[in-house]
């Protein structure tokens, strides 16, 4: 499957990049680019439950907390058309 990338806001407004890196069965992989540097990669399931597999501050590893507006909006993404 070509990627896919479509745009998304945060609560503040701000753009978020998301690119959707993998479908298929129950879940949707997709990474997720904040213009503060943060960036994660999420498997979406059909449910809109959000996993975070890799998170990075900087482009390095880093523990961060999936936010709820990621939550909110991916699982948004998720819910079929």
């Amino acid at each position: 499957m070509p990627e896919k990338e479509t745009t998304i806001l945060d609560y503040d407004g701000n753009e978020v990049d998301v690119r959707v890196l993998d479908t298929g069965g129950d879940a949707a992989r997709m990474e997720i680019e904040h213009p503060d540097d943060r960036e994660w990669v999420v498997v979406v399931d059909n449910d809109g439950e959000v996993e975070a597999e890799v998170t990075r501050r900087d482009g390095a590893p880093a523990d961060l907390e999936v936010p709820e507006w990621l939550e909110d909006r991916m699982s948004r993404l998720a819910r079929p058309a």
